[in-house]
């Protein structure tokens, strides 16, 4: 895409300059036809015949212009030359008010085609800029309705198991005679209980012995001004769960992979999370270029040096055209803990 519209602009470029060429070809046109004109000279001193009191006054008439035939040390020989050169030098066939005034004329429209040549190529470039926003912005709407697609569809399934999963049970209390609790109030202890901020998520990340965040907390500040509708906070917390619960997974032999497998084959009785919005890497071309916004902090017995490379990352949600992540790092096989060492706006990336 980055190709095709770096052609595009060249295209664009060349199109102006053969209008451009095409300017200047007019004018070194204008140019020839002037040095084409043969505009007579007046001849050189002329000796007549003796004739000491009468001087030659001979006027001779060439293509309407008066040849006057005077001494060359004449001012008025010389005059006439200047004229002659005036002439042939701004294509006039006469010097008058009205030929002085054409020619101001032909300049002064060259200077408005240039100008106008010039708000061409800003508009065009203008134009090329705004559609080139308009196909990135329209590429980000459309994976975001393609996700947003799949987190329904995988909802709607999740809803009918779990619809089938209560009929199943409200079944089996009718048949040992309990015919009150499938009509009771679901009790608060299991009612789902979200932060109500990021503050508070990071509050109850801390008391999670699973989980543990590393990274810096003003970053994560800035999601309560970009996540208005809680989306983001929502799919964290979704996120948070199921990370403790695929420690606890590893911890009781459940699950024996890493966190991706975990999440594409999560155990019966374990919280899941939707595969398609973990990534467990990042592109070749993305590390090569913003490699260094994926190095967060970590305590020095993971990493010496207090930091280390995330690649893994929580797709968080669609907020406009921000889309936050949550980059994490999973400490096994040598400790049974996560660390989440970024949680924020999307890192720069080659589509950013």
């Amino acid at each position: 895409v980055r190709v095709s519209r770096r052609f595009a602009r060249l295209e664009t470029r060349r199109l102006v300059e053969q209008l451009e060429v095409r300017q200047a070809d007019a004018v070194d046109v204008d140019v020839m036809a002037v040095d084409a004109v043969q505009v007579p000279v007046a001849p050189g001193p002329v000796h007549p015949e003796p004739a000491p009191e009468v001087p030659l006054t001979t006027v001779e008439a060439v293509e309407g212009k008066a040849a006057i035939a005077l001494d060359e040390r004449d001012p008025l020989a010389e005059a006439l030359r200047k004229l002659t050169m005036i002439e042939r030098m701004l294509g006039l066939k006469q010097l008058t008010d009205q030929a002085l005034k054409d020619l101001l004329a032909r300049l002064s429209r060259r200077d408005v085609e240039k100008e106008a040549l010039a708000a061409l190529q800003a508009r065009v470039e203008t134009l090329q800029s705004e559609k080139e926003q308009a196909e990135d912005e329209n590429q980000v709407l459309l994976e975001a309705l393609d996700e947003a697609q799949l987190e329904a569809e995988v909802g709607r399934i999740d809803i009918e198991d779990r619809d089938a999963r209560i009929a199943w049970l409200e079944s089996r209390l009718k048949a040992e005679g309990d015919y009150e609790s499938g009509y009771l109030d679901v009790p608060d202890e299991f009612k789902a209980s979200r932060p109500r901020s990021f503050a508070e998520l990071l509050d109850r990340v801390d008391a999670l012995p699973g989980v543990c965040f590393t990274g810096d907390g003003s970053e994560v500040e800035r999601l309560n001004q970009v996540d208005t509708n809680d989306a983001a906070l929502r799919v964290a917390w979704d996120a948070v769960l199921a990370m403790e619960d695929y420690v606890r997974a590893r911890r009781e032999g459940a699950c024996q992979q890493g966190l991706d497998h975990y999440l594409q084959h999560t155990p019966a009785g374990y919280q899941t999370f939707p595969p398609g919005k973990f990534g467990e890497t990042e592109t070749g071309i993305t590390m090569r270029q913003f490699g260094a916004e994926r190095v967060f902090p970590v305590p020095t017995h993971v990493d010496p040096r207090g930091e280390t490379v995330m690649k893994a990352h929580f797709k968080l949600a669609r907020i406009g055209m921000a889309t936050p992540r949550m980059y994490v790092l999973d400490g096994h096989p040598k400790e049974s803990v996560i660390y989440i060492g970024y949680l924020g706006t999307h890192p720069t990336n080659t589509q950013t």
